[in-house]
């Protein structure tokens, strides 16, 4: 019908001179004349007219009456004041009021002007409008898909959105599977009554529509006011689902084509709008963002699961290994500790008490690593707490008794130096205490103190009472302590040192150290 005008003019001579104007440059109009102020708020109220044009002297109103009216009633509605005389402070009065323009009879000829600057600028208006509305969707498309619901809610939710403002019948996406052979219909929606199509689109092959793809390469986008003017196979694709007009863009995914989303409208041709490709084109780069992201967090969710079971699995292992090596060290000392009850000679009782330390100093640090469940972190205070309990043990009515002064930083060591540090401080301390022909030099009533701490990253133990120290500095070589504290000491990179100024005896280390490295040095 295209823009209806209509005349609100007493004197129908005039009113022809308008209507000869409006013919003789407007081509799609539709023009009503009435004559009387009742007839026109019918007309306004049944007809729903685009634009007025009134005379502003008339018998029973005034034209800023009448302007009023409308401006109160039907504030959308274009107005242009056509009056014989007007005064300058009428005209402005009236553009106060809102009327769009004021012309006089004698500048009528201006008329088709008017009316096209009129248009002009409410279609600006219009697109002012309608782009903040679209930014506005853009963005609460992003919080959408900034939420934290779950990604299929996220997309319908995003594209019932898209589907409103533009006012369209469908939208939807497709993704590609079967190499890219095929296309499935992964998400739609669809404006009220409007059949849905998604149930019988789940294996599209790309081989039954063959200018799909190349057209889309081609450019871009497939937009199609009317899809008669598309390919034959792609209106035999679209007739049946009752399509008039289409608009879709493909979907990129790391530079890689993986689908396309697009809008139906079936119940007319349709144009489609600058403003409505951009914002589908930018709705696309948004869900391909989304998509990636999605697809980064089912694949990190995929490896958590494997790697949750491989640690499951690790789990499993360390519980049998653990209880394996528990049982067999139980196993061990059951056997040692058997025979040395059956044995009377005190030698003889010393090696097997010696052996029986060994076996117990491996169990504790086993046994803490178990509990810590990394090979990387033995609390070394813990271990020779435990460790010096068993050292602590009566001999011919003697006792060796511990205090092990903590270091206000905790000392971790990793399972390859905790246990040959274990295995040396048990055989120094069995060397100096329990066996030898050095054992009755030790004060026994005097406490033995241990002092731990580390300076930078080398591990210090300190040893202070004054026994254990003038019988340690007897020692003339290293061979008094026997092969194995040697051999312990190679394998830590360890430093034996006696400190005479505090008559302290010192073992020295670099933690987190390469146990393949040069062989430690006994210094006394």
């Amino acid at each position: 019908m295209g823009l209806k005008i209509l005349i609100l003019e007493d004197s129908e001579y005039d009113a022809e001179l308008i209507r000869y104007e409006l013919n003789k440059s407007l081509t799609d109009h539709t023009c009503k004349t009435v004559h009387q102020f009742v007839d026109y708020k019918d007309e306004l109220e049944h007809w729903q007219p685009d634009m007025i044009l009134c005379d502003y002297n008339l018998p029973e109103i005034t034209g800023d009456e009448v302007l009023e009216y409308t401006r109160s009633h039907y504030p959308e509605v274009s107005f242009i004041t056509i009056s014989g005389s007007i005064t300058p402070e009428m005209e402005v009065a009236l553009l106060k009021a809102q009327a769009n323009d004021v012309l006089t009879k004698n500048s009528i000829s201006r008329l088709p002007y008017s009316i096209q600057r009129i248009l002009l600028d409410q279609k600006r208006k219009q697109d002012l409008e309608e782009q903040a509305r679209f930014q506005t969707t853009l963005s609460e498309i992003s919080l959408i898909f900034n939420s934290l619901e779950k990604f299929d809610v996220k997309v319908n939710k995003a594209i019932e959105l898209l589907g409103e403002v533009v006012d369209v019948s469908r939208v939807y996406v497709f993704e590609d599977f079967a190499k890219g052979t095929k296309c499935k219909n992964t998400y739609e929606w669809c404006a009220p009554g409007i059949e849905h199509q998604i149930n019988n689109l789940q294996e599209l092959q790309y081989s039954s529509i063959p200018s799909f793809k190349p057209l889309l390469d081609e450019n871009l986008t497939i937009d199609a006011n009317d899809i008669s003017d598309l390919p034959q196979d792609l209106i035999d694709e679209f007739e049946p689902q009752s399509i008039k007009a289409v608009l879709i863009f493909p979907i990129f995914l790391k530079q890689k084509y993986i689908g396309f989303i697009g809008f139906d409208e079936t119940k007319f041709h349709r144009e489609w709008k600058e403003s409505e490709k951009k914002l589908l084109n930018t709705f696309c780069s948004i869900f391909s963002n989304a998509l990636s992201e999605e697809k980064g967090k089912q694949k990190l969710i995929r490896s958590n699961k494997q790697l949750q079971f491989l640690v499951d699995e690790k789990e499993t292992l360390v519980q049998e290994v653990h209880h394996r090596v528990k049982n067999n060290l139980a196993l061990v000392s059951g056997f040692l500790s058997l025979e040395r009850f059956s044995h009377d000679d005190p030698q003889t009782r010393d090696v097997i008490n010696t052996n029986l330390l060994r076996v117990k100093s491996l169990a504790i640090i086993h046994e803490l690593f178990y509990q810590e469940r990394r090979f990387s972190r033995i609390n070394i205070y813990d271990a020779l707490l435990k460790i010096t309990d068993d050292l602590s043990v009566q001999k011919e009515h003697r006792e060796a008794r511990f205090h092990i002064h903590d270091s206000s930083e905790k000392l971790i060591l990793n399972v390859n130096q905790a246990i040959p540090f274990a295995l040396l401080f048990v055989e120094l301390f069995d060397k100096l205490i329990h066996t030898g022909p050095h054992q009755n030099e030790i004060d026994f009533s005097e406490v033995i103190e241990i002092f731990l701490r580390r300076e930078d990253d080398l591990f210090v133990l300190e040893i202070k009472q004054d026994s254990v120290f003038d019988l340690f500095t007897s020692f003339e070589t290293v061979s008094d302590f026997g092969e194995i504290t040697q051999a312990l000491c190679q394998q830590l990179e360890a430093t034996i040192r006696t400190n005479k100024e505090n008559r302290t005896l010192n073992i020295e280390f670099r933690s987190n150290m390469d146990l393949k490295g040069p062989a430690g040095k006994f210094i006394n």
